[in-house]
């Protein structure tokens, strides 16, 4: 068996998120130059229990949602059109 030219990582933390990545996951699953993987941090609360208050206001602080988002469909698109993706800074 040839290994795949890409390796993608989605990762999910709870039940709605695993809905929204389904079609995505089946569509990569399905190419053969394609190895997916899904990782399930669990749900936010336990990630809260660990972090206590310190840790969720450095997650406000440094982690702009809508900034993730969009390099994550960047990464993507990229990944659909067989470019490399070079890791952001």
């Amino acid at each position: 068996m040839a290994q795949a030219a890409w390796s993608i990582h989605c990762i999910v933390g709870t039940g709605p998120n695993f809905v929204k990545i389904a079609s995505i996951m089946r569509s990569l699953r399905a190419r053969n130059d394609v190895r997916a993987r899904l990782i399930h941090t669990g749900p936010p609360y336990d990630v809260a229990m660990r972090l206590g208050n310190r840790g969720l206001a450095h997650v406000r602080e440094n982690f702009d949602r809508e900034k993730l988002a969009a390099r994550f469909l960047d990464i993507l698109a990229l990944a659909v059109m067989h470019k490399r993706v070079e890791p952001s800074s």
